[in-house]
């Protein structure tokens, strides 16, 4: 598989609000893309929390977040050996504006390359599995190493759908975003086709403004 990085480096922008009911604190970020991730990490794998530790306390009048312990139990392998990771690490009390994250009970999408302790934030690409969508989808077609589908087509910037010429049918290319000029680019592309019919972006061989 070509491991072409997408566009100067496609991340998307996440601009997280102060929703102190969700524990998490304002902060501004860029996540590299599914594929980028896959790429740059050892172990890649689904985390089940199972106890959570306090390991120091917030202490927000001197913008202190504290720290908690996660610790889990592996309930999925993509790539790697999440052995090595003994727990994740997080705040103990969120405190704007440092990225900071509280743990939650349940399932994890875990990144590392740490041994030992792996930290997360607002920003890191370490995350609830409920707030994914495709990812986990994708994962599963990385590690299989099944090959992507060579698709091309008009892509209409404006109603961020694709036109699939072999098919005649439109459809959405999830971590997609191009830099090129034009409201429509013909585009040469290599996905993965999804479940429900969306197509995930694995690489481009060329984008083209039409008229």
């Amino acid at each position: 598989m070509n491991k072409q990085k997408i566009n100067a480096r496609q991340g998307w922008i996440a601009v997280i609000f102060c929703l102190f009911t969700f524990d998490v604190i304002a902060c501004s970020c860029m996540r590299p893309m599914l594929i980028e991730n896959w790429n740059d990490n050892q172990h890649v794998f689904i985390a089940e929390i199972t106890d959570i530790e306090v390991i120091e306390q917030a202490d927000p009048q001197h913008h202190r977040s504290g720290k908690e312990h996660g610790y889990f139990e592996i309930r999925q392998v993509f790539k790697g050996s999440p052995e090595l990771v003994t727990h994740l690490a997080a705040a103990n009390k969120p405190i704007c504006c440092n990225c900071s994250t509280k743990l939650q009970a349940g399932t994890y999408l875990v990144f590392a390359n740490e041994t030992g302790e792996k930290r997360l934030t607002s920003c890191s690409t370490s995350r609830p599995v409920k707030w994914l969508s495709y990812h986990l989808e994708v994962l599963q077609m990385l590690k299989a190493e099944i090959a992507p589908i060579r698709y091309s087509g008009i892509y209409d910037r404006q109603l961020g759908t694709f036109l699939i010429e072999d098919e005649l049918r439109t459809t959405v290319i999830h971590e997609y975003a191009s830099t090129k000029q034009g409201n429509k680019l013909y585009l040469d592309i290599e996905a993965y086709p999804l479940n429900n019919g969306d197509l995930f972006l694995v690489n481009i061989h060329s984008e083209t403004a039409v008229k």
